[in-house]
């Protein structure tokens, strides 16, 4: 996963990163 998808998942959703 690129970094900058990372960032707009943690962003929108930490929870389905596994947070």
């Amino acid at each position: 996963v690129s970094e900058e998808v990372e960032r707009a998942l943690a962003r929108m959703g930490p929870t389905k990163i596994g947070g």
